[in-house]
């Protein structure tokens, strides 16, 4: 996916393109389905509920956050991500997991997609409790999580969105 989205960034409209990202969705999806949503994607539910959002973008505000929240929390696999990206550097593994929340956020930037979620048009703090206390009831997600997550780190994440990173 990471490879295609970069090419459609870029402006490539190209058949091969767009089925590499066609086969790619699909691969994600059985993943996601046998894997769960984590809290990325448990906090991106309420985003699409109440200010219609769709799930993957509503997920891309989300993911570098909570990579970085859990790699200064001790997960770095996230360095095996990255060395799909660019099989070449020589970083250690918390480096790559720190990169790859970078590249992520700087791929929703090169695709126009809000890092924010002021982008999203959340503008009171009525908003932000809204993601707040409705992902806060989805608890199983946030159980898949690498490290452990909670109320607070739920809260710390929205609000931390509210402003640009």
């Amino acid at each position: 996916l990471y490879p295609n989205l970069e090419k459609i960034a870029a402006g490539d409209r190209s058949i091969e393109t767009r089925l590499n990202l066609l086969l790619g969705s699909s691969c994600a999806t059985v993943a996601l389905m046998n894997s769960g949503a984590g809290p990325a994607g448990a906090l991106s539910y309420p985003l699409g509920v109440y200010f219609n959002v769709p799930h993957g973008l509503a997920t891309s505000v989300f993911l570098p956050p909570v990579i970085n929240y859990n790699v200064k929390n001790g997960y770095t696999d996230y360095s095996t991500l990255y060395d799909l990206i660019d099989p070449t550097a020589t970083l250690s593994k918390t480096d790559k997991a720190v990169v790859f929340a970078d590249k992520i956020k700087g791929l929703s930037d090169s695709l126009k997609i809000p890092t924010t979620l002021t982008g999203f048009g959340l503008s009171t703090d009525e908003d932000y409790y809204k993601i707040i206390n409705n992902t806060t009831k989805l608890q199983a997600a946030f159980d898949q999580n690498p490290v452990s997550f909670g109320p607070d780190q739920i809260r710390d994440i929205v609000f931390l969105l509210k402003e640009a990173i």
